[in-house]
């Protein structure tokens, strides 16, 4: 709104200007004409587009909310899916917003099943298995790269099939 009033504003500041200039003559009136016709076609080109499926434009630099989530799939799940992408593409999310997600999982899924906790290395490795531990020990290297490629994919399966494989139900003296 603010635009549409500034370009009134501006556009009345020089039809005044030309009437004190050429004082009513038709050229005048073609002037007023043209002004009139630059005023509408830039207050059209920078109106902000609403089209629904823009891909022209980066989904961060639309305006508003981002469309609504496909029926069936939750935006949590949806969230996840995109973490999951992002560290498997670099090294900072897998890092610094996969890890400790899978490190909280593991934390909580040990203690339920073997009572157990990633503060005890021996037992969380042998619980886990060498590839997950890999993953969840606390002194692993980090990258020297934001952009170093992120988590292998097998590697996550592999971790994440080790945490299933704990099943919090079961104590860790009933086998």
């Amino acid at each position: 709104m603010t635009r549409v009033v500034a370009a009134a504003v501006l556009s009345a500041a020089v039809a005044a200007t030309a009437l004190l200039l050429l004082q009513g003559s038709a050229a005048l009136v073609a002037f007023e004409a043209l002004l009139l016709a630059v005023v509408v076609s830039g207050l059209r080109l920078s109106a902000p587009r609403h089209e629904e499926n823009d891909f022209s434009i980066p989904v961060l630099w639309r305006r508003g909310r981002p469309p609504a989530a496909p029926t069936g799939v939750p935006p949590s799940l949806q969230r996840l899916q995109r973490l999951v992408s992002f560290s498997l593409s670099t090294a900072f999310d897998a890092e610094y917003r996969l890890r400790p997600r899978l490190r909280a999982l593991a934390e909580e899924r040990l203690a339920g099943a073997a009572g157990i906790s990633l503060a005890q290395p021996e037992a969380a490795r042998s619980a886990v298995g060498e590839v997950a531990w890999d993953v969840l020990r606390r002194d692993r290297m980090m990258p020297t790269e934001d952009k170093a490629p992120g988590m292998d994919p097998a590697v996550l399966r592999d971790t994440l099939g080790a945490l299933e494989r704990l099943d919090p139900g079961r104590s860790a003296g009933s086998e």
